[in-house]
């Protein structure tokens, strides 16, 4: 019921607060090798050699469940490390909202234990993400956000983004979750290749789920990305199969 809902929301925030959430882990067998792959390349991405990792596969491959038990791990190391996720949704009129997965994802950090720094570095590097935030998160009660960002192009929110996250992690580094990249609109594509041109010498992951089949059919921006990154040694594709 719903008021069984407000009250699971509030012991999840609950535990947030006290930094002790307990969630039980769904069971997770096999996928050794690719979780060992995606672990060889946090190493190396903390190490400062950031980059993209594709996981691809159909409906019911598991990619989401191998995420996030890659995810999970990282987590419950003994470094500090920033985990952030944005997912791409279907819509039935074509590509969904510009950016939406980033987007989302800079959300999560403006409610995180890190707010308070990820706020200055969106303020100091992306005043135009800033205002794509809701006031809420990121209040602009002088109206400076939006005289910075005045006139601005998509070209320079890109860049401002790429910006933020490589100030980002100088602090801590990051794993990047982008979810359902298949339902991606074409604004999307483009920050993930700018990103994804910047990782060599950060401290940044980037993991992205898609359906091959799905992106073969009707996303050629995307299959251009993909391809463009991998062909620039800035990406790896790990294609999952039948267990």
């Amino acid at each position: 019921s719903a008021l069984e809902m407000a009250e699971a929301l509030r012991t999840a925030a609950r535990g947030l607060e006290a930094g002790v959430l307990s969630v039980s882990p769904e069971t997770f067998v096999g996928r050794q090798a690719e979780l060992a792959f995606l672990e060889e390349r946090f190493a190396a991405a903390a190490a400062g050699m950031g980059s993209v990792v594709f996981v691809t596969g159909e409906r019911g491959a598991g990619k989401t469940t191998l995420v996030g038990e890659f995810l999970r791990r990282v987590q419950s190391g003994t470094s500090p490390v920033t985990v952030v996720a944005g997912r791409c949704t279907e819509t039935q009129d074509g590509p969904g909202e510009a950016f939406l997965p980033f987007l989302d994802a800079m959300g999560r950090l403006l409610t995180s234990r890190g707010r308070d720094q990820a706020s200055e570095l969106l303020r100091t590097y992306a005043p135009t993400v800033c205002v794509q935030m809701p006031a809420a998160l990121l209040p602009d009660p002088d109206g400076a956000l939006r005289r910075q960002a005045a006139g601005a192009t998509k070209e320079r929110l890109i860049r401002e983004g790429g910006d933020f996250m490589e100030a980002a992690c100088r602090l801590f580094p990051i794993v990047l979750y982008l979810e359902d990249l298949h339902w991606s609109d074409p604004a999307t594509v483009d920050m993930l290749h700018h990103f994804g041109c910047r990782l060599a010498r950060q401290r940044t992951l980037i993991v992205a789920t898609f359906r091959q089949a799905d992106v073969d059919a009707a996303k050629a921006p995307l299959k251009r990305c993909v391809l463009d990154l991998v062909a620039r040694g800035a990406a790896r594709e790990l294609a999952l199969g039948a267990l």
